[in-house]
């Protein structure tokens, strides 16, 4: 690689692009220019970030962060490039389509570059150009492609071969289509708003063909043994994103399957779904795990939410012990906000102990004012483990709000009662503690000192246990 060096303009090629998809104004009379090695007249310009844009000549590749005012040397691929692209967010990927090498995918703005040509269609013996490259200008994950072979002998043509699309950022590759012989050039590639996983293809003369993904080829990916796992579980995220009830059935079997990373991508797209025929199977993953990821599990019938989803997490929950299962079940709830909260609140009610305390920790992560009465209730019951839990629990719901109305002013009354009245110091500490979180001044005051000095040295903050912190 070339020397790193400033210019202001790349050659009459980079200028000329800059102008035209930036909207710059020309560099300043007298600035620096550098001729690359071929005329840049390649250049995509970052969607999150419009004045940052990458340009390319041959194999160099050009950055800049003011716009085009300046430009420096980024990087050189191992091909001449054939087309650009930016993802979207805040961590974009750079994509470099080339004339022989396939393609690469750089995170540090070209300094360095990695091959990303799983399903891409290289076949040895062939010349595989990337002529056209389009990002989604919302979704960072989504990549299009095109791309076509070189054929011939002492006269080298350009056939069209297929357009495929990354839900990976470009790490692995799914056909859109396939292309036939006769097909035009694809110069450009831009995602269709408010169409999944569809591309409007422009070809050189100007003429603009729209395709989509085919969900059934999909599905039929998911079950092919020789699809490399990172494809299959492309397909699966890809299926997701469509929202294909059809390939329920695929995603299912997926799901239960022996890769972690397929099974984990398929519950994931069950959950984006919100497949509620799914539920019976991901309620027994989550209570006997096989590959799938248990967090995604957890996470995936919070999304679909029906009231048997939400019991398959509640069931988790009412473990004694904190198991996968229940840690899963609680991160699950946590996300959900006060979605949860009501079921959680009937779990609250519960005559086990044990149900009681599980769902009244939930209610403290989750914080929701609509639980403290609740929470107060639970400071009167039998188990001090349940009213120990209550106090914490009061205390992190009651330490969000600022103005107390008259039930969360009861609720501060019963805690400065536990305080100095629970027999269990356990609960005293607890309560006390939870006392002085609030953001405001708790209506009955409440002398530290008196505190058993023997539960202030072992103190604990008991939602500590679950690790949500």
């Amino acid at each position: 690689m070339r020397p790193a060096n400033i210019v202001q303009r790349i050659g009459l090629g980079i200028a000329a692009a800059s102008l035209l998809l930036i909207g710059l104004s020309a560099a300043p009379a007298g600035a620096q220019e550098l001729t690359p090695p071929a005329a840049a007249d390649i250049v995509a310009v970052s969607p999150s970030q419009p004045e940052v844009a990458f340009a390319a000549a041959g194999t160099m590749i050009y950055r800049t962060d003011d716009g085009g005012m300046t430009w420096q040397d980024a990087g050189q691929l191992a091909s001449p490039a054939r087309s650009l692209t930016v993802t979207a967010g805040d961590a974009p990927a750079l994509l470099a389509g080339t004339a022989t090498a396939g393609l690469f995918r750089s995170f540090d703005g070209g300094a360095t570059w990695q091959a990303v040509n799983d399903g891409l269609g290289m076949t040895p013996g062939t010349i595989l150009e990337v002529n056209a490259l389009g990002a989604d200008p919302q979704d960072p994950r989504i990549v299009y492609a095109a791309t076509g072979y070189r054929l011939g002998t002492s006269t080298v043509h350009f056939t069209p071969v297929a357009l495929l699309v990354s839900v990976d950022s470009g790490a692995s590759w799914l056909p859109l289509t396939s292309l036939p012989l006769n097909s035009p050039r694809f110069t450009d590639l831009q995602a269709v708003s408010g169409q999944p996983l569809t591309v409007a293809a422009t070809s050189q003369d100007g003429n603009s063909l729209t395709y989509s993904v085919d969900g059934a080829v999909l599905a039929t990916m998911l079950e092919t043994a020789d699809t490399s796992a990172a494809r299959q579980a492309a397909a699966a995220r890809a299926l997701g994103m469509l929202g294909d009830t059809n390939a329920v059935p695929a995603l299912l079997t997926a799901a239960q399957g022996n890769d972690p990373q397929v099974a984990t991508a398929a519950v994931e797209a069950l959950g984006v779904m919100r497949a509620d025929s799914a539920v019976p199977t991901l309620a027994g993953l989550l209570m006997e795990p096989q590959a799938a990821s248990l967090a995604t599990v957890a996470d995936a019938l919070a999304a679909i939410g029906t009231p048997d989803a939400f019991v398959a997490l509640h069931v988790a929950l009412a473990s004694d012990d904190l198991t996968p299962a229940r840690h899963a079940a609680m991160g699950a709830l946590e996300q959900l906000g006060s979605a949860a909260v009501p079921g959680l609140l009937e779990q609250a009610g519960s005559e086990s102990a044990v149900v009681q305390r599980n769902a009244i920790e939930m209610l403290g992560w989750i914080a929701d004012p609509a639980a403290t009465d609740t929470l107060a209730l639970a400071l009167q019951a039998s188990d001090p483990a349940v009213r120990s839990q209550a106090a914490w629990a009061l205390g992190e719901t009651l330490a969000t709000i600022t103005e107390p109305d008259a039930v969360q002013i009861a609720a501060q009354q019963a805690l400065a009662a536990a305080a100095v009245g629970d027999l269990s110091p356990d609960v005293r500490l607890h309560a006390t503690q939870s006392l002085a979180r609030l953001p405001q001044q708790p209506v009955v005051g409440v002398d530290t000192a008196n505190v058993d000095a023997v539960a202030t040295a072992n103190y604990a903050p008991v939602g500590q246990e679950s690790g949500l912190q």
